[in-house]
């Protein structure tokens, strides 16, 4: 566990809440009133996410502008995790659920489904582990010059971004006619934690998005993986890819 508190960046914990007004409404007067101002800018940067063409620049855009009023939020969330860590953990799986059944109402089809549950299947095990092997005190005297370059940190950079466009997907499926959007930021969300996931495993940090999976589920999962890609793929696409396949190591 050592390990793994070493090797999660202090912010890390930047939204383990994907709701700013629950994270407002969860804080006392005094630090709601220190944080307040951070709502206006998110919602701004959530309104471009959902408005503008979505492209690889206006979301790292979208996260480094995200990430100063989301970083001072957080750090509300943090001291006030410090005072009852078990009711800000049943919060936060209460906000994750609920944020998750959001979504399942404008997802159509299985693939999209198998996404969202990709999704919050990996931040719920991010989650659990920044909350259990990275202490509030670590997090919150880490040097304001190391929080404020994870902005621009390239291993950092996906686990943000995908959790920003994950926010404004939740915040778009909630307006009536925003549900084409909404499915779009949640596969740039799928993309940019799927990088992230790679990232953390350099570091050492292995995480699944499936953690309570038995052998017996997984392999029934890969079963239909298998079977999804059978429908999908053509003649000629299986022809590409074993063309493209290694023939040797000379």
């Amino acid at each position: 566990m050592a390990l793994a508190a070493a090797s999660i960046p202090a912010g890390s914990s930047a939204f383990t809440v994907l709701d700013v007004e629950s994270i407002l409404a969860r804080l006392s007067a005094e630090a709601r009133a220190r944080v307040i101002w951070a709502r206006g800018p998110i919602q701004e940067v959530l309104f471009q996410l959902q408005e503008e063409p979505l492209t690889d620049e206006l979301v790292a855009s979208a996260a480094r502008r995200a990430w100063n009023p989301v970083w001072s939020l957080s750090r509300a969330f943090r001291e006030a995790f410090a005072t009852n860590p078990e009711q800000w953990r049943a919060a936060l799986a209460a906000d994750l659920k609920r944020d998750g059944e959001i979504l399942e109402r404008i997802v159509a089809d299985e693939d999209s489904r198998e996404t969202l549950r990709w999704i919050f299947g990996l931040l719920r095990s991010y989650y659990d582990l920044v909350v259990t092997a990275v202490p509030p005190d670590v997090i919150l005297s880490a040097p304001e010059g190391e929080i404020a370059g994870l902005a621009d940190d390239k291993d950092f950079q996906p686990l943000f971004a995908g959790q920003i466009a994950l926010l404004a997907a939740i915040d778009a499926a909630k307006v009536a006619g925003r549900a084409d959007r909404a499915r779009d930021l949640l596969d740039v969300a799928f993309l940019e934690l799927k990088k992230a996931q790679v990232s953390l495993q350099r570091h050492g940090l292995w995480l699944t998005p499936f953690p309570s999976e038995t052998q017996e589920q997984r392999g029934d999962r890969a079963i239909r993986y298998a079977e999804r890609l059978r429908e999908v793929l053509s003649e000629e696409d299986v022809q590409v890819l074993d063309a493209a396949r290694l023939q040797t190591l000379r």
